[in-house]
């Protein structure tokens, strides 16, 4: 081979390597702004949902524990306060949380069903330890969509589904009023409609 034929294979080898490290650059520079454009939406209400998260839970506890009317209704204040902000979030956060909003309009209702679960201390603590296991694989979601700038992976997303069905569940298995609480939300979602379909 000719020192001609040698310079021209390196110049094509060395082209060709710039050219796919330019492709992989190009790459990796949009995937890390889709990763930074899903940290800046989630970024600004990371803690206010950490809190609502806790705060449900902890209003729930106290609520199906209180004893007087009024004990009971400025826990029930204390509950819808931080439903409300959970169901804001829900919308405002449905493209970067995609595929837990289950999870999150699930836990927003734990204070009403623990409060109706009032005489019937065993299942009261059922829906607890399950709302905090639910509150939990919420958390680990919303954290990994933050850290790594993407919505949930797919086992997150399952986990979460899996505990608010869970908890769905066990809540209808020991009242009634499951039933009654179904809106045309309710109904309109796919996880209903999916599971209508069974």
């Amino acid at each position: 081979m000719s020192t001609e034929t040698a310079t021209l294979i390196a110049a094509a080898v060395a082209a060709l390597a710039s050219v796919a490290g330019l492709v992989l650059n190009l790459v990796a520079q949009s995937r890390a702004e889709v990763r930074q454009a899903n940290r800046a939406l989630l970024g600004p209400h990371l803690n206010d949902l950490a809190r609502s998260l806790h705060e449900v839970l902890a209003s729930a506890t106290i609520l199906s524990k209180a004893r007087t009317d009024k004990s009971r209704e400025n826990w029930r204040k204390r509950a819808a306060d931080a439903q409300g902000r959970i169901k804001g979030f829900r919308s405002e956060l449905r493209y970067p949380l995609w595929g837990i909003h289950e999870g999150l309009r699930v836990i927003s209702r734990l204070p009403n069903w623990l409060e109706h679960t009032h005489d019937l201390p065993e299942v009261a603590q059922e829906l607890w330890a399950d709302g905090n296991r639910l509150r939990n694989a919420l958390d680990l979601a919303i954290r990994d969509a933050y850290v790594w700038g993407r919505p949930p992976s797919r086992r997150r997303r399952r986990r979460v589904n899996y505990f608010a069905r869970r908890l769905r569940t066990l809540y209808a298995k020991h009242t009634k009023a499951a039933d009654t609480e179904l809106d045309e939300e309710d109904l309109a979602s796919p996880e209903w409609q999916a599971e209508g379909k069974r």
